[in-house]
């Protein structure tokens, strides 16, 4: 799900692009405990089965667990703008993570073979920030071609404020 916005960010006319996970990749994470759960849910539901109500307890927990990690997931943004890549996560505490497009110094592509069954993928960014190190985009659809976008802008960074790499080959 890419979303592109017009927005005005320090005086460019660069699109803010917003990124969300796929829902796919919350089955993907999720997958044994939502085949439990139904399953804990049934037997626990059964009378005179032993254990039956605390494996309903357990089921309601781990049904519980699962909503919170869903929400969770669908409050995950992503914004690549046209000078910082903002990640927002967090239900209860919202946090916001800011990584300087010209910090960012590499990138992959990853996909798990459940990714890959469901064309999602996870791309990794990698920066000189602090606090910030390491960025995952989770479950972006694999046709997303957020790599290109996002190197683009670091390159416009870096040579907007005259950062050069020196590297020994």
């Amino acid at each position: 799900n890419v979303n592109s916005i017009d927005n005005m960010q320090r005086g460019s006319n660069v699109k803010i692009i917003t990124l969300r996970p796929q829902i796919t990749q919350f089955i993907i994470n999720e997958l044994p405990f939502l085949l439990l759960c139904p399953v804990g849910l049934v037997y626990g539901g059964m009378e005179n089965k032993p254990f039956a109500m605390i494996v309903l307890a357990l089921a309601g927990i781990i049904s519980l667990a699962l909503l919170y990690k869903y929400i969770y997931m669908r409050c995950i943004k992503y914004h690549v703008g046209a000078e910082q890549l903002i990640c927002e996560h967090g239900v209860f505490n919202r946090t916001v993570d800011y990584i300087e497009l010209y910090r960012v110094v590499d990138f992959y592509e990853n996909q798990t073979l459940m990714q890959q069954l469901f064309g999602l993928k996870t791309v990794a960014v990698f920066s000189m920030d602090r606090n910030t190190p390491k960025v995952d985009l989770v479950g972006l659809k694999r046709n997303c071609d957020v790599v290109s976008v996002i190197r683009e802008r670091v390159e416009y960074n870096k040579r907007n404020k005259g950062i050069y790499e020196i590297t020994n080959h």
